[in-house]
């Protein structure tokens, strides 16, 4: 499965947060969703998560609105927690790098 797709698996039944994964209310950011997406419902999978997709999270990529750029791993949450960007927008971002 595609990080895309994962995350669009994760926002069903969820509601957007940031600045943390998870949270008691059914709340995931993109990252959390992402995992949910992929079959690893809690934070104690997240090293499961990110061996899985260890390829995938390290590529390098420059965010679509302003100059930063890095690992896909840390713009998922920069474009969640910085630029409040919904999931589904994170995901088509993702799409469109065939991730």
């Amino acid at each position: 499965m595609k990080l895309s797709a994962a995350i669009r698996a994760g926002c069903a039944g969820s509601r957007q947060i940031f600045d943390r994964l998870f949270d008691e209310k059914n709340g995931l950011d993109v990252v959390g969703a992402c995992m949910v997406g992929a079959g690893f419902p809690k934070l104690r999978f997240i090293h499961d998560f990110r061996e899985k997709y260890h390829d995938e999270l390290r590529r390098k990529v420059k965010c679509p609105d302003c100059i930063e750029s890095g690992p896909v791993e840390d713009m998922l949450a920069h474009l969640n927690d910085e630029h409040r960007m919904t999931r589904e927008l994170i995901a088509d971002f993702l799409e469109s790098r065939d991730l």
